[in-house]
């Protein structure tokens, strides 16, 4: 049978796979493609990155945050055909993919502030789960993880890219890895390492679920995370070789509050598994 400890470990975790399992939507103005998810549907948009007017009107959720050459929907609906009389990609659009972040991010802070907040657990000395331990309250009394949160939703969905190549850059290692501070993430549950260990930080040792060998990590979105890098001057500038990377934001391991900005994000759904 599941031991009490198992079942602890596993209302730990389960929040996290659940919550951010769509937070990496699929998902401009040059001529050079970048790529989203692996696909090529995205071209590089060096507007967002110059015009502050216009990003914010683009993208009236993520615009604050996106403030560099970003990878957007290429927006090329496909005509209809047999099989798809109304046509497709039709919704392929900024302002679409931007609410759609706005809801999903919305819909996850509520639900997590009403678990926090459930005065039946913390009476009850129970988590959602049934585990010992009432819900840690991560979203509902931080709005450092909530920015943050909402700062990764962002950079993940619209990640930078180079204009002259359309390369798409990976997600900074700091803004994984400053989130998890922001919102008190259990050091045990961080997962901004190594793809080869699903990003934790050494292999996963397995877990014995009703006699069965379990293993619970699963590739963390945002994945793969790229290190940071700086000039070698007296500024130490970041370079732009993840996404965000630019002062003020993923490069900030240096600045408290960034570093929780940027920890929050990713901590926020992670928050709420601890």
């Amino acid at each position: 049978m599941t031991g009490a400890k198992d079942i602890k470990r596993l209302s730990r975790w389960l929040p996290v796979r659940r919550i951010f399992a769509a937070v990496v939507f699929t998902w401009t103005a040059t001529v050079h493609g970048c790529r989203l998810q692996g696909l090529d549907i995205g071209q590089c948009n060096t507007d967002v990155a110059n015009d502050e007017l216009y990003r914010l009107q683009l993208m009236p959720f993520c615009g604050p945050y996106v403030r560099y050459t970003a990878c957007l929907p290429k927006q090329a609906p496909l005509p209809p055909s047999r099989d798809h009389p109304q046509g497709r990609w039709w919704n392929h659009t900024v302002a679409h993919k931007d609410d759609w972040v706005r809801e999903y991010y919305e819909r996850i802070v509520g639900e997590r502030v009403a678990i926090e907040k459930d005065k039946s657990l913390q009476k009850a000395g129970r988590d959602e789960f049934g585990a010992r331990g009432a819900p840690v309250p991560r979203f509902s009394n931080n709005p450092d993880c909530r920015d943050a949160f909402r700062n990764y939703a962002c950079w993940t969905n619209f990640p930078r890219c180079i204009e002259e190549t359309g390369e798409t850059l990976m997600t900074c290692h700091s803004a994984c890895e400053n989130m998890m501070i922001a919102c008190r993430i259990p050091k045990d549950l961080w997962r901004c390492g190594p793809s080869e260990y699903l990003n934790g930080y050494s292999p996963e040792a397995p877990t014995l679920l009703s006699g069965v060998v379990t293993y619970l990590r699963d590739f963390y979105p945002g994945q793969p995370f790229a290190a940071n890098a700086f000039e070698q001057t007296r500024r130490q500038d970041p370079l732009p070789v993840c996404t965000p990377s630019l002062d003020g934001a993923a490069a900030a391991l240096r600045a408290p509050w960034a570093a929780a900005a940027l920890a929050a994000a990713l901590a926020a759904v992670l928050a709420a598994c601890a």
